[in-house]
């Protein structure tokens, strides 16, 4: 086994993963770009986290029963040494 391999697989064992429900409730922040032009943007606000996919999904589907219109995702996020590094993300389809 090389070193790099060990490496990756002491790293692969601090970093936990974060499955993160978020939603947009149409609040838009101005954001000044490098260039200095101004773009409009749309926040998503972080609603929940959960330790699994699966929970993450249930809470979602929760979210979206009771609040009907609201667009809504999870994402999923590598926590490892206190910084987040984002992956992946689900938008929901309901």
């Amino acid at each position: 086994m090389t070193t790099k391999d060990t490496d990756n697989k002491e790293r692969k064992a601090n970093a936990v993963m974060i499955y993160t429900v978020q939603g947009n409730y149409g609040q838009r922040t101005m954001v000044r770009l490098p260039d200095g032009r101004d773009r409009s943007l749309t926040a998503w606000e972080d609603l929940t986290s959960e330790d699994t996919r699966e929970e993450a999904m249930a809470r979602m589907r929760e979210y979206a029963a009771n609040e009907p219109g609201v667009p809504l995702r999870v994402v999923a996020e590598h926590l490892e040494n206190h910084k987040v590094r984002r992956t992946k993300q689900t938008d929901y389809k309901g």
